[in-house]
């Protein structure tokens, strides 16, 4: 995974030729860039304008550091998961398959860095258990999704309480 300096500097070089070609002066995130003219543009460096690159709205953070899956906390609520899943009547004879992956949203995991590098975003519901969508008006979900998720929350806290008491057992 690359930081936003990377990124940035990616757009930089991709940028960078555009700009000499026009003869445009480049500002890159903040920063003057020194570009030789080589093209079409005539005079000196930014007589025919400026290039800008920026960060539209200023919320460029750096991505979330991997979580492992390989370890405990993945493995304890992937069980949780496909125990649930196996005994709820809207999913009985479907395999489950839990799978981890690529998370476009992270606007509060960034609080939690320091904390652990267990962080986890997951929903208990499907595609038909809500209505209207989520974070819209009359938002809701269906009864049997809410006791799925009541029933997945309680399997979640009493495994990692199991858990918790086989490692102290095992130390």
């Amino acid at each position: 995974h690359a930081s936003v300096g990377a990124v940035q500097q990616h757009f930089v070089e991709i940028v960078r030729p555009v700009a000499e070609r026009f003869g445009l002066r480049l500002v890159a995130f903040g920063h003057d860039q020194n570009v030789s003219l080589s093209g079409e543009g005539e005079g000196e460096q930014g007589e025919e304008g400026v290039l800008t690159l920026s960060d539209a709205w200023g919320t460029a953070s750096e991505p979330a550091p991997p979580t492992p899956i390989d370890e405990a906390p993945y493995q304890i609520l992937m069980g949780t998961i496909k125990a649930t899943l196996g005994e709820s009547q809207r999913y009985q004879e479907r395999e489950v398959v839990v799978s981890p992956m690529l998370a476009l949203w992270k606007t509060d995991t960034r609080f939690y860095w320091n904390l652990t590098r267990h962080i986890f975003g997951y929903r208990h519901l499907g595609d038909e258990d809500t209505y209207n969508g989520a974070h819209t008006v009359n938002e809701a979900i269906r009864v049997d999704a809410l006791i799925d998720n009541v029933r997945f929350l309680t399997k979640f806290i009493l495994n990692w309480d199991e858990a918790q008491e086989w490692g102290r057992a095992q130390a």
